[in-house]
């Protein structure tokens, strides 16, 4: 694929340019008897190896470190104040622990950058399990985030350019949010949410499976289920007005008592039905999106919702403001807006290969859910005419999409969506009029 070349051309380019530099190893408790001590004693750079234990503290990382548990790490905060790991440096990895009843937030982190959190279990944190507040390119990958019985489990306050991905955030009172805390803090952009399982979120009235409340926010190949509501979008997160004297969804599924019971809501009031931004450019696709008790997507925003090509449970798409016997668009008392045809009529998940064509004459493409004679579930102009079609997971979200390939001038256009647009990934390789060919040629 093309990730595999490009490490090629990278390594290719500076192989004897570049001096390297790696950090040492500091081992607990080999070298140092607590990971506090041997986070104090590294330099950025190096990395802190946690042998199996539990370790009953709770830790800051102030510098620029790796700290990676060893399989059976366990972090356990169990009645010690504040939050179990709190990260005030940027470049900061925190990989394989268990990290178990903290008494505030499991992961904190504030205004920093390129923040990777990764295959971790978090579990029956005090507040939140990760809460973010205004970071830049934090990764939240193959992460457990379980039994946050008071508050969300994962909540990114602010912030651009993050990654959510990979994640099992299941039994929660509820699951993944997004958004802001007043109208003076950055309005969050440019998340990725993809590939989660996120189930079991199930209080009455904050039960949501993921809350959006942000802009070109890309929420795609998740399973949301058996949540109280899958998918909420919202302009106006806040609201004092009580439920009974308002339609508007985001009043009546979530007003402010239960943006604060879910721990997303501010503390002061904020003035009734003021809009703080709009939620704009979000798309929701390739999901499935099942079993959700009071709604599958709650849209609360003014802008059209782009909620195509998702699974609602039943081959005849969603309910309510939907013709079929799936899970509910929208909610009572409030408009669809919401694009959701053409729909899945089988679940995403299966990931079963099916057909599809491409009419060279005029670049349209024409992509089947199922393996019969029909219409095509997914039609679109992609590319130019008589163009090399090609497949490939080109992002990694574990959902196939198209590809054309110029042999003219050897350009291959590759989409992470299966729609009309610019390439999101354009680059020359060859000569004009080879073949192409995509492959996992590095099995990654």
């Amino acid at each position: 694929m093309f990730r595999g070349i490009g490490k090629v051309a990278i390594i290719g380019a500076f192989l004897f340019s570049l001096t390297v530099t790696f950090g040492a190893d500091i081992y607990v408790p080999d070298n140092y008897p607590t990971i506090q001590a041997a986070i104090d004693a590294a330099n950025p750079g190096d990395r802190v190896i946690v042998r199996a234990a539990n370790y009953w503290e709770t830790i800051v990382i102030n510098k620029s470190i790796t700290l990676e548990g060893e399989n059976g790490a366990i972090i356990e905060a169990g009645g010690l104040t504040g939050n179990a790991v709190t990260v005030t440096a940027d470049n900061v990895t925190i990989k394989g622990f268990t990290i178990n009843n903290a008494y505030v937030h499991g992961i904190y982190a504030a205004n920093v950058s390129n923040l990777t959190i990764m295959d971790n279990t978090i579990a029956s944190s005090g507040t939140h399990g990760v809460f973010i507040v205004n970071g830049t390119n934090v990764e939240l990958t193959h992460n457990v985030i379980t039994g946050h019985t008071h508050y969300a489990a994962v909540l990114f306050w602010g912030g651009s350019d993050c990654t959510i991905k990979r994640n099992y955030v299941h039994d929660n009172i509820a699951g993944i949010a997004v958004g802001r805390y007043s109208n003076t803090d950055p309005i969050p952009q440019n998340f990725t949410i993809v590939n989660n399982t996120v189930t079991n979120n199930t209080h009455p009235t904050s039960g949501f499976g993921i809350w959006i409340a942000g802009q070109n926010i890309s929420i795609r190949a998740n399973d949301v289920k058996n949540n109280s509501v899958g998918i909420y979008m919202y302009d106006q997160p806040f609201t004092t007005a009580p439920s009974s004297a308002l339609t508007d969804i985001t009043s009546v599924i979530l007003p402010l008592q239960e943006l604060q019971a879910a721990g997303i809501g501010p503390e002061g009031p904020t003035p009734s039905n003021q809009i703080l931004f709009a939620a704009t450019g979000n798309v929701v696709y390739y999901n499935d999106i099942v079993g959700n008790v009071r709604a599958g997507l709650a849209n609360g925003a003014s802008d059209n919702l782009d909620a195509r090509y998702n699974w609602w449970g039943a081959a005849d798409g969603p309910s309510y403001d939907g013709p079929g016997s799936g899970d509910k668009v929208s909610y009572e008392g409030h408009p669809a807006n919401v694009n959701f045809s053409p729909w899945l009529r089988v679940a995403a998940s299966l990931k079963n290969t099916t057909v599809g064509v491409l009419d060279p004459s005029n670049a349209t493409f024409f992509l089947r859910s199922t393996n019969d004679s029909g219409f095509g579930d997914i039609t679109f102009v992609y590319g130019n005419p008589n163009w090399i079609p090609l497949i490939g997971d080109w992002d990694d979200d574990g959902v196939d999409t198209i590809g054309v390939y110029n042999p003219a001038t050897a350009t291959f256009f590759l989409r992470n969506t299966n729609t009309s647009g610019f390439a999101d990934i354009a680059f020359v390789y060859g000569n004009p009029n080879w073949v192409p060919i995509a492959g996992d040629w590095d099995g990654d």
